[in-house]
């Protein structure tokens, strides 16, 4: 035998309980007197009037009383349905709220919940965006970091100081969003000139070892004053020597920095940028800081190792004479003879095929050949 499933009452719809509630109290009494008034009542007699006008009242009464009950049911009913979308994420659906009754203040507290959650569901989404952004601006300055340590790496190595400050330049551009950077040099004149070492960025190429004056370029205040220089959204600039930068550096917005070195500022680092609205923080300022701190130290290392091997008078692999001590020395052996009279001769050694032994063989091969 198969077992019916038996289901109570309270499992039942809101909608099945309302038409029990209304057959109780409503329904049944209404057929318990039609009951009696057949049984009772002679058929001869007739129904009074008043009887009459009694079961019609009884039934309207209780007509209205369904209607009543209905009305609270479904709106019961209406609140229920909106509550099970908003928890299936709908948190754009409100409850209408049309009387002043507890049900109208159940679907009131369920719209003020819902709003809750939607005010804390954006701000979620707002600190969500937040931390994507702040852990873009962290690998930014990983990045940012990594690039410092590989040009310190490069000075310590002794690179050729082309290869660092071309370096440097480039890793500059990681900077406040740039599109180019520049590194500007003092001539060693002493007459005021500058002179574009190294540019990176589309077209920028054609800048290199280009030529100005300092007064006459934006570059004055930055050699002037030995402080940085911001223009951008906030802090713009006016006049021909801004309009000429312009043009040549294909920047709206650029914050530049100086290179001090021994006392005095030996050139200016830069980047820039064509963004509408723009706006460097304290962060690009210090980051370029750095940044021309690394320049001006592979600076002062290259004056340093060009004293040195001026200084020097041997070659560090032959352990022979170089050929600026042999310059000298000949020009002084040369006046001595001409004043005494005596014979000078400087003799010339030259290794037969030496081009094709490095050619053919390593470098240690070559330079045990020269030991």
């Amino acid at each position: 035998m198969k077992k019916k499933r038996v289901e109570s009452n309270s499992s039942r719809g809101l909608d099945y309980k309302l038409r029990i509630a209304v057959a109780l109290m409503a329904v049944i009494p209404i057929l318990v007197c039609l009951y009696l008034l057949s049984h009772y009542i002679s058929l001869q007699k007739g129904l009074r009037s008043d009887t009459l006008v009694a079961l019609v009242i009884v039934v309207f009464i209780s007509g209205l009383g369904f209607l009543l009950i209905k009305q609270v049911f479904n709106r019961i009913a209406a609140i229920t349905l909106d509550a099970k979308l908003i928890a299936a994420g709908d948190y754009g659906r409100s409850v209408k709220i049309k009387d002043g009754d507890e049900v109208s203040d159940l679907a009131r507290s369920l719209n003020q919940l819902t709003r809750n959650i939607r005010n804390d569901m954006d701000e979620l989404k707002k600190y969500g965006e937040k931390t994507a952004e702040i852990n873009i601006e962290v690998q930014k300055r990983i990045v940012v970091v990594s690039s410092l340590l590989q040009i310190s790496s490069l000075i310590s190595e002794g690179a050729k100081i082309g290869d660092i400050l071309k370096l440097s330049v480039e890793k500059s551009r990681l900077i406040g969003d740039s599109d180019v950077a520049y590194l500007v040099l003092q001539e060693d004149d002493g007459l005021g000139g500058i002179y574009v070492k190294v540019a990176d960025g589309i077209n920028m190429q054609s800048l290199v070892n280009a030529k100005m004056r300092v007064e006459d370029s934006i570059f004055n205040k930055v050699v002037r004053t030995n402080k940085y220089l911001a223009i951008d959204s906030d802090n713009r600039q006016e006049g021909n020597e801004f309009l000429d930068f312009q043009d040549k550096f294909k920047s709206r917005n650029t914050l530049m920095h100086p290179v001090y070195l021994k006392g005095r500022v030996a050139g200016v680092l830069g980047v820039g940028n064509t963004k509408d609205v723009f706006i460097y923080r304290k962060d690009d300022v210090d980051l370029l800081d750095l940044f021309a701190k690394q320049v001006a130290i592979a600076l002062e290392n290259e004056m340093l190792s060009s004293k040195i091997e001026k200084l020097e008078i041997t070659d560090g692999l032959t352990g022979l004479y170089n050929n600026a001590f042999i310059h000298n020395r000949l020009n002084e052996e040369i006046k001595r003879a001409i004043v005494y009279q005596r014979p000078c001769s400087f003799v010339l050694l030259n290794i037969d095929n030496f081009q094709k032994l490095r050619s053919e063989f390593s470098s240690l091969e070559t330079e045990s050949v020269l030991k």
